[in-house]
């Protein structure tokens, strides 16, 4: 399993550490929009969009082509329909807890990949996420852009939750 973390500025972006060495980083284009780039270790870019009238489906695309995409549940759950190794694979992101203060990832069987626990700062005003992983792809990048989403599927049920508070 590995012990990832995730640190944010307040210039919007959110960094991905493990031992010390930066792997990725999500950077959001404004306050409360919910399109982004993921940009990792490798150089490989990415761009995140909402789609549709409403903006409730998120794409993830590297040159116009979908590779992943969620939606809001009605059940509260985020569904994650991913292409990234070129098979269809589908996953929930659940809130969990009494206070629903952390995230899990899970396959269709409810295999738990990953443990997301954010942590906000009132002193920096921001989030940042300790996050637990298994590999899911044997492609370590791979596994790396699935971290950064359940990050931006974190910041989006945070921004739901809080909206409709």
């Amino acid at each position: 399993m590995r012990k990832l973390i995730i640190e944010s500025t307040p210039s919007r972006t959110f960094t991905l550490r493990e031992a010390g060495s930066q792997l990725a980083t999500l950077t959001y284009d404004n306050w409360f929009s919910f399109s982004a780039r993921i940009q990792l270790a490798g150089g490989t870019a990415y761009e995140v969009d909402p789609k549709g009238f409403w903006g409730t489906t998120i794409e993830l695309k590297r040159e116009q082509q979908v590779l992943l995409d969620f939606r809001m549940n009605w059940n509260g759950s985020i569904i994650l329909k991913s292409r990234l190794d070129g098979n269809e694979r589908e996953f929930a992101f659940k809130a969990k807890g009494v206070w629903q203060s952390s995230y899990l990832l899970q396959d269709r069987e409810q295999r738990n990949w990953m443990a997301v626990k954010p942590d906000f700062s009132w002193q920096k005003f921001n989030y940042s996420f300790e996050i637990e992983a298994e590999d899911i792809y044997p492609d370590r990048e791979l596994n790396d852009l699935m971290v950064m989403m359940a990050v931006h599927c974190a910041n989006y049920y945070i921004t739901m939750m809080s909206a409709g508070s």
